[in-house]
């Protein structure tokens, strides 16, 4: 659940990156370093879980 609100966040940073950049404006340089972050570590956190799952299928 983290890794998709993280993941959710960073998207919705980017798009308004995007969106300022195709009006020609220049946002604060947090917006592009926020998802640079956070998009790693919420696919590490969904790969965490799919291990975890994984596992406990294999369990039973």
């Amino acid at each position: 659940m983290i890794a998709l609100v993280l993941a959710a966040l960073s998207s919705v940073s980017l798009v308004i990156v995007l969106i300022a950049a195709l009006m020609g404006q220049v946002l604060w340089g947090g917006f592009t370093i926020f998802p640079a972050i956070f998009f790693p570590v919420a696919f590490m956190l969904m790969c965490v879980e799919l291990a975890r799952t994984a596992l406990r299928r294999r369990r039973r």
